[in-house]
């Protein structure tokens, strides 16, 4: 973590190859980091929602995000910064974050995302849960619309 690294010893931190829970533990135990004039570099393995929803209970706004190919797997390195005002995390921006649709990553990316949501839905309809598929699917048809299909 950044357990022993003075606050103004840094203005940016690079947090990379790591769960985005563990990140977040890593920024809760440090709060500095997300302080003020601090640029965080992230580049979360796993959990990258949870991520990014974190981000923004922490008042943190992503500032560039870009989806990135190694080793056959796409993955997002996340910069982001002291938001201005407070950031809404909607469903599709805790999916998505600010992945710009122009790139072929973001839509191997979003291809990703899809096919994991369309099988949490369609486990939600075998447990009974339709409202809950509902919304899974809805939001995975809204990321294919604005992203693989560009």
């Amino acid at each position: 973590g950044l357990t022993g690294i003075p606050q103004n010893a840094a203005c940016d931190v690079t947090i990379a190859g790591m769960g985005g829970e563990m990140i977040l533990k890593i920024l809760h135990d440090s709060p500095w980091a997300c302080g003020e004039g601090m640029r965080l570099i992230l580049q979360p393995m796993t959990m990258v929602p949870k991520l990014r929803r974190g981000l923004c209970e922490l008042g943190m706004a992503i500032t560039a995000e870009k989806a990135v190919v190694a080793a056959n797997r796409v993955y997002t390195v996340i910069c982001a910064e002291k938001a201005k005002e407070p950031v809404a995390c909607t469903p599709l921006w805790e999916q998505m974050g600010a992945l710009s649709p122009e790139y072929e990553e973001t839509r191997l990316y979003a291809e990703r995302i899809t096919a994991g949501l369309l099988a949490r839905s369609n486990g939600c309809l075998h447990e009974g849960k339709t409202e809950e598929a509902r919304q899974l699917k809805n939001l995975a048809d809204e990321i294919i619309r604005r992203y693989a299909a560009v």
